[in-house]
């Protein structure tokens, strides 16, 4: 296979015995190559099976020796990942909890305040929906203005 490099350079790669190759060509003014330089192209690195222990490429999807489908283990998050996850949890149930208190006080507010009967029940569920409504937005500048002071 040939890759153009530059005008004046080519990088041929090939595989000879398994082992992969470069091959640096440069091209002269006559037309003529002249091989520059031959380097052998360091190979995958292998890693121990978390499972079985056995060496498995590290880029491997699964292990060839017990078919676990995470030879290199389970992902561990560092501290600050850990760190973004919770607050973005935190902020999640902010949003949860500032939305449902206003769609509450709009219920009870249309329950409290109606003329009584069905229209009580209507006029319960149309307050509660308008505090659904302003509290997405309420609850979304607590989520912004808290990460601005932290």
């Amino acid at each position: 296979m040939l890759f153009r490099r530059r005008l004046d350079t080519c990088v041929q790669v090939s595989a000879l015995a398994g082992r992969p190759q470069m091959t640096y060509l440069s091209f002269d003014a006559s037309g003529g190559t002249e091989v520059a330089r031959m380097g052998q192209v360091k190979g995958r690195e292998l890693i121990d099976c978390h499972d079985c222990g056995e060496l498995v490429s590290f880029s491997a999807v699964a292990c060839p020796h017990c078919g676990s489908t995470e030879p290199s283990g389970p992902y561990i998050q560092n501290t600050r990942e850990r760190r973004k996850l919770r607050a973005e949890a935190t902020n999640d149930r902010r949003l949860l909890t500032i939305t449902l208190v206003c769609c509450g006080i709009g219920i009870l507010y249309g329950a409290v305040m109606g003329p009584g009967g069905v229209a009580s029940v209507w006029g319960s569920l149309i307050y509660g929906f308008i505090g659904a409504v302003i509290g997405v937005p309420a609850a979304f500048i607590v989520n912004v203005t808290r990460t601005l002071f932290d």
